[in-house]
């Protein structure tokens, strides 16, 4: 009964998070959408602004080791040419017992009575009636403007990081990166996480972080991770988890050691070798977060029933990642290709410019380098060093 009382109460303040959220900014339909969540009554669009959250959240993130922002990801592939390993649940909203027309009357009346809509896909999707995660002494957001998801997502998110919390309960925080925008969409460095359907959360470690920090044998804290991630199995609409496969091994061993069932390893890790559609998978860039798409039933059967009325997802310009498809023409400058440990402040400091003049430059809304890509620094306004040789 402890442990349900608990398990309750983290759903409640993560989704408490949405009820405290301000409506996102204006911006071009289909943006017209309330923050709020769906609760089974319709919830009042006036939600107050952000408020304190329930525990001092930790300061911003520092660099980590290589130079970027703790909540920078290498995501760039974001598995999505992986065939879906798990099927779908079946919807339980009664709104689906509703004729068409009905939920599209609903709809255009107020949009947050019909709940989250999950629209299109996690690489070409949208979010409407999203709600963002809430805070807690049990995680942390890296970026509480991209926690966005369905309802659905987010309470299985707590639901998992809470079951590790009770079972170990001096556990440090989990830090949460992006799930999603306020509206879906494109999100850098993603190419997923635009209906929000997926999530990127870091691992438990014994020492605590304040960003996404690599797991291995010497820090990993085996014990909550196993719980979050057998929780996420076994009581969510999981469809796939992507980890690095070193971290699958050591989550491995302790299961092992702890009694957990061989057939189920078998079942639902991919470094086993028993199930090639395993649910737990290698994807590059995963070995200091791990990325779990889930299904979300009703959010997505109900975009669907309401597909005339919705707008229609677009892809990210082709060089994409919140980028236009071609830099803004600076007078000057020189070009310079972005490494591994290089930062919009680091160069800005560097070269005698404002992060704000390299981002005009570029065509950037953010401050997300991708590496390999090729930006423009433009004329500082004092002497600057010279161009690196590279």
């Amino acid at each position: 009964m402890a442990r349900g009382r608990a398990s309750a109460l983290l759903v409640l303040v993560a989704l408490a998070g949405c009820r405290r959220a301000a409506a996102p900014p204006a911006a071009p339909r289909p943006a017209e959408i309330s923050a709020s969540p769906p609760p089974a009554a319709p919830a009042s669009s006036a939600a107050p602004p952000v408020g304190a959250p329930t525990s001092t959240p930790p300061p911003p993130p520092p660099p980590d080791a290589a130079g970027r922002a703790a909540h920078e990801v290498d995501d760039d592939d974001d598995g999505m040419d992986a065939a879906p390993s798990r099927a779908s649940p079946a919807p339980t909203s009664p709104l689906l017992a509703l004729s068409d027309e009905e939920l599209v009357r609903r709809y255009r009346r107020d949009k947050t009575s019909v709940g989250s809509l999950s629209v299109g896909k996690p690489n070409l999707g949208l979010l409407i009636n999203g709600v963002r995660m809430g805070e807690s002494p049990a995680w942390f957001l890296l970026e509480p403007s991209g926690a966005y998801g369905t309802e659905e997502v987010v309470a299985a998110i707590a639901l998992a990081i809470g079951r590790a919390h009770e079972e170990f309960p001096e556990t440090k925080p989990l830090p949460i990166g992006h799930i999603g925008a306020a509206h879906g969409g494109p999100l850098s460095p993603h190419k997923s996480h635009q209906s929000g359907r997926d999530v990127d959360l870091g691992y438990f470690l014994t020492h605590g972080q304040r960003g996404l920090v690599a797991a291995n044998k010497s820090n990993l804290d085996a014990g909550p991770t196993w719980v979050m991630v057998k929780t996420a199995l076994v009581e969510t609409p999981v469809e796939m988890i992507f980890m690095d496969s070193a971290v699958q091994r050591l989550l491995v061993e302790h299961a092992l050691a702890h009694g957990e069932s061989p057939a189920f390893l078998d079942e639902v890790f991919l470094v086993r070798g028993k199930n090639p559609a395993a649910p737990i998978r290698h994807l590059h860039g995963h070995h200091n977060h791990l990325h779990i798409r889930f299904h979300s039933p009703n959010a997505e059967a109900l975009a669907r029933r309401l597909s005339r009325v919705l707008p229609t997802p677009r892809p990210a310009p082709p060089k994409g990642h919140g980028r236009s498809a071609a830099p803004a023409p600076a007078a000057g400058g020189f070009e310079l290709r972005a490494r591994s440990g290089d930062t919009l402040v680091v160069w800005a400091k560097r070269y005698g410019v404002s992060v704000e003049d390299i981002q005009r430059a570029n065509g950037m809304s953010d401050h997300a380098l991708k590496i390999g890509h090729v930006y423009r620094i433009p004329k500082p306004a004092l002497p600057p060093l010279p161009p690196p040789k590279r």
